[in-house]
């Protein structure tokens, strides 16, 4: 092929502006509750219904999501949740959301792609997880196998009347194992990230951009997660990491752009291990932000603390609502002290 190096260059079309290209495998790398699939409900809500992502514009399509890793009722119930979170009356113009719950689809058969493109009207596709549309015949260590998946994914679903469909694949990022935990932050920050995805690292090269995903969050309600476009052969107007808001009620779930996460102040995380250390007794956020001169803002210091918490180097106790003491654990403090209360004494005299 000779290149016209004078003519036009063919710019980039999204699903969603600028995040979710048009005519591409996307990969979603995150540890195992992360959010992965809450991501996916809100993304496929949101382009089923032409409703903004994260703040950007959206071209509605039909959303196929081959789900082989929640549980249904779950996963059910978080596509409702989206869907009651979008304001106003959602889109319709006959664009819909298809799952299809643990089907018998594999790669090395060939079945998983004749399952896609049952589905023509889909452009857009989300397979949820990578690793479980495997079988005996696929290895997920192999790069000749990984590689050799994806190019037929590419050359069977993404061609001809579909040339415009995205696929996006979740996948689980490797356990890390050693004396620090690799923890959200980290996983915004660290400068290699070739090795991340389970298994292979194929995955990783053969996917046109990926995003990795993680959560700070460790129990069973999820509150906010980071998101961090890689770019490949798509190339992303930003790679900035963004902060992701998750908006979870009785009945109804968003995801708000957040805003850009920030790198980690330098010095902080150990600063505070001294404060509460050098403290008699467990201290609030408003305490350490007080005692250590205003060094650091108090957004920085609850940050710090969340992120030291992950670690298990500290702890909290509640005290009232939406009041917490914050502790170094194994550290053996004093009962507090009850503050005199001069402003009302004086005004009693």
């Amino acid at each position: 092929m000779i290149v016209d190096l004078n003519g036009d260059v063919k710019q980039t079309q999204w699903w969603v502006k600028d995040l979710i290209p048009k005519g591409a495998i996307v990969g979603a790398v995150a540890k195992a509750a992360s959010g992965k699939s809450t991501f996916a409900a809100a993304l496929a809500n949101a382009v089923a219904h032409a409703v903004p992502f994260l703040g950007r514009e959206v071209e509605p399509t039909s959303v196929l999501i081959v789900d082989r890793d929640s549980d249904q009722n779950s996963f059910t119930a978080r596509l409702v949740k989206f869907k009651k979170g979008i304001e106003g009356e959602p889109y319709s113009d006959g664009y819909i959301i298809v799952p299809e719950y643990f089907p018998p689809a594999y790669f090395s058969n060939g079945s998983l792609y004749d399952l896609i493109n049952k589905y023509p009207f889909c452009d857009l596709v989300i397979l949820d997880s990578f690793h479980k549309f495997s079988n005996a015949n696929f290895k997920l260590n192999d790069i000749a196998s990984v590689a050799d998946v994806f190019s037929k994914m590419r050359d069977l679903c993404i061609t001809g009347y579909n040339s415009d469909r995205t696929i996006i694949v979740l996948h689980h990022s490797t356990e890390h194992t050693g004396p620090k935990e690799i923890t959200a932050d980290d996983y915004m920050s660290m400068p290699d990230v070739s090795k991340l995805a389970m298994g292979s690292s194929a995955f990783i090269e053969s996917v046109d951009c990926y995003f990795i995903l993680a959560s700070r969050n460790k129990g069973d309600k999820l509150t906010s997660m980071y998101l961090r476009p890689v770019s490949k052969r798509v190339l992303f107007p930003s790679t900035s990491p963004l902060a992701i808001a998750v908006v979870s009620e009785f009945d109804r779930m968003q995801l708000i752009d957040a805003g850009l996460w920030r790198a980690v102040v330098p010095s902080i995380d150990q600063n505070l291990r001294t404060c509460l250390d050098n403290a008699d007794y467990p201290l609030t956020v408003r305490q350490i932000f007080d005692g250590m001169g205003e060094m650091y803002d108090i957004r920085d210091i609850r940050e710090s603390l969340q992120r030291m918490a992950e670690r298990k180097w500290v702890d909290f106790e509640r005290k009232a609502h939406n009041q917490f003491q914050w502790y170094l654990i194994g550290k053996e403090y004093k009962e507090p002290a009850k503050v005199h209360n001069f402003r009302r004494a004086k005004s009693e005299e």
